[in-house]
């Protein structure tokens, strides 16, 4: 090969080493690796072994991101996948793969059966380390080294944690896991999990609503809480029991956040978000420390979505004026109407609960 250190790509067939490069890939001779992109390599068809200096690669951001480094391939998705009656293209190698059409995935399944045309990718070990390292701002590099883990593009690193954030103080557990890493704990409300989107410009709010199985089918299968899909859309579900998403990381909040700076439920704080007691408050939340509550404007606060039960001390508003002036207390919002809402042939949406309700969308 004319370009043997890695550097640049070889324009046809050529010798690397002891291997033999195609067109377009990078040759370390020192290694004899053909790397497809720079700093990653590809094992053969089956093969679960990454070469000695690199390592498989973790999460689904770091997989989609080597999209970014290999023009010809393209983002399929990322989801649990085990054997299907869909046969045998749907056995995937656990981890971040790609197939003979050049197709990049991430199996997030750790024991599935393996595929017939995949290779798995792997990326070097040594990478440069990320610039920065406090998590409290993006590396200048990916991908990036941090602590005994690696990041992809646009997270934080925390390497005293070992961890790579979605965004300061928030971080995305595996898909399918239902486990925050320590430090952390799972948002609770949707108006934390929206605040999401104030620190992660590429994401966009879903909804918030309760799902279970449904006739829609797989995709529709929601885990409780605050998560994110592979296709950067943000949603919370109140549902605290669901079977579980197969494309889905739920999103944790960092425990020891500050405290709010107003605690008696008289004003906003001037930090978010913030601790109040044992929760965590989101955006324009006022807190009261002492009842463990945040309130969404004084002397209100909301029940998650399809609880029928109020906070000790509070009640349930009667009356369709005095629920039309929590519009005056929450500049945010805006009023709907009042009528009488059952069940109708417009489905799902026009299920309304007896009283003074909102929605996600204020």
């Amino acid at each position: 090969c004319s370009v043997r250190d890695g550097s640049g790509i070889n324009s046809e067939w050529c010798t690397c080493g002891s291997v033999l490069c195609i067109t377009n890939q990078r040759c370390n001779a020192t290694a004899s690796l053909c790397e497809f992109a720079p700093n990653y390599v590809q094992t053969l068809r089956g093969s679960s072994i990454c070469p000695s200096g690199y390592q498989f690669i973790e999460g689904w951001r770091a997989c989609q991101d080597v999209v970014r480094h290999f023009a010809a391939a393209a983002w399929d998705r990322s989801r649990s996948w085990t054997w299907s009656n869909r046969g045998y293209d749907d056995r995937k190698p656990f981890g971040c793969s790609s197939t003979t059409a050049n197709q990049i995935y991430y199996n997030s399944q750790e024991n599935p059966r393996y595929g017939h045309a995949v290779s798995r990718i792997c990326v070097k070990s040594q990478t440069e380390a990320c610039s920065v390292t406090d998590g409290s701002d993006v590396s200048a590099n990916y991908p990036c080294v941090c602590g005994s883990v690696m990041c992809a593009s646009s997270q934080s690193c925390d390497a005293a944690a070992n961890l790579c954030l979605l965004a300061p103080n928030y971080v995305e557990s595996a898909p399918g896991s239902s486990n925050c890493p320590s430090g952390y704990q799972f948002i609770e409300g949707w108006r934390g999990c929206h605040d999401v989107l104030e620190h992660l410009s590429t994401a966009t709010w879903d909804r918030s609503r309760t799902w279970t199985w449904s006739s829609r089918g797989y995709d529709d299968r929601k885990p409780f809480g605050c998560s994110s899909t592979t296709s950067n859309q943000i949603y919370y579900n109140s549902q605290k029991n669901p079977r579980y998403g197969h494309d889905v990381s739920r999103i944790c909040v960092h425990s020891q956040k500050v405290a709010c700076s107003v605690s008696d439920g008289s004003g906003i704080s001037a930090e978010y978000p913030c601790v109040c007691g044992s929760v965590i408050c989101a955006s324009q939340q006022s807190c009261d420390a002492q009842s463990n509550l945040c309130e969404f404007a004084p002397n209100y606060v909301e029940t998650a979505p399809g609880s029928s039960n109020c906070p000790s001390g509070y009640q349930f508003i009667e009356g369709w004026r005095a629920c039309h002036e929590v519009v005056e207390q929450l500049a945010t919002a805006t009023w709907d109407r009042t009528r009488t809402w059952t069940w109708s042939s417009r489905g799902y949406d026009d299920r309304k609960p007896f009283g003074c309700s909102s929605t996600t969308s204020n």
